[in-house]
């Protein structure tokens, strides 16, 4: 099969502060960012300039929506917490998070598709919005050669259509990556990837993309079976934060006294030996990562 995307962009959707954009920049690539939040593009832009003036970096500043024109957008305190969902917007507030609703730009995916074909790498990053790309890729002749998107822990169906979806476009391996371990990632030398960067990542970036991505890639079957495992633990933590109760015994009185043993160095400890024994995750958050099959 002849290759059918760009093989030195990479769309960075849900570019956030641009850190992997900086990142992707350093490594060679050509970087088309798509960010709803208009501070969050001002800011990447000054620090991003001389990127941009070679014509290396393209920012969108509009939310992905199915349609063009103007769209509510939910930029929160937080800057990691932005989404044109009211949904998303809400459990944000539930969780005590401040937000603020203002008026973005907004194009379908499918237009910046067309503008700049497929990328060879697609990240998607945009808090309950991400299937609306993945939607427009069904309908793009061209796919991009890897692709990863963010891990729903909250809700079984949509990872589920994620998956189902990746693999009729055609994606076939795959891999559950743990964001909150990326502090303990190097980049390869010599890199799979680009050029090599001397890079440390951050618990906010997406981390290592392709083939610089650590561990083997697994079949659909085998990161459902893992995903539903983490997705359980998730459900525990969630039902504990939500009720103040481990194993129906009300605790929520000593919530401070359980944090810190829990977090203390010998606990820690023991729960990271004991998640290596199981072959488990110690909580964190999620990107889903496809590639594409050539066969």
């Amino acid at each position: 099969m002849p290759r059918n995307w760009e093989p030195d962009l990479i769309m960075d959707v849900g570019m956030h502060r641009g850190e992997d954009a900086e990142f992707y920049l350093k490594k060679g690539f050509r970087v088309v960012g798509v960010e709803a939040n208009p501070k969050l593009v001002a800011d990447a832009r000054q620090r991003l300039q001389p990127y941009l003036g070679r014509g290396q970096l393209e920012i969108y500043n509009v939310a992905i929506a199915p349609h063009r024109g103007q769209v509510d957008f939910f930029a929160s305190e937080q800057s990691l917490w932005g989404s044109t969902s009211p949904q998303a917007a809400e459990t944000h507030r539930q969780l005590a998070v401040a937000t603020r609703q203002i008026t973005v730009p907004c194009l379908p995916f499918a237009d910046i598709l067309e503008r700049h074909g497929a990328p060879y790498y697609l990240k998607v990053d945009i808090e309950g919005s991400d299937t609306l790309c993945l939607r427009a890729l069904a309908e793009c002749h061209q796919k991009p050669r890897f692709v990863s998107i963010e891990c729903d822990l909250t809700d079984r169906r949509t990872m589920f259509s994620t998956l189902a979806t990746l693999w009729s476009l055609g994606y076939r391996e795959f891999k559950l990556l743990n964001q909150a371990l990326n502090p303990n990632l190097r980049c390869p030398r010599p890199p799979r990837e680009g050029q090599y960067v001397e890079v440390r990542f951050t618990k906010s970036m997406s981390g290592p993309f392709g083939n610089e991505t650590p561990g083997p890639w697994n079949s659909a079957d085998e990161v459902w079976d893992r995903y539903s495992a983490i997705e359980k633990q998730h459900r525990l933590r969630t039902a504990y934060a939500s009720t103040g109760r481990i194993l129906g015994i009300s605790v929520g009185r000593f919530h401070n006294q359980i944090c810190w043993l829990y977090n203390s160095p010998l606990i820690s400890a023991a729960r990271r030996a004991y998640a290596r024994l199981r072959g488990a995750e110690l909580g964190g958050w999620f990107d889903l990562h496809a590639r594409y099959s050539e066969s």
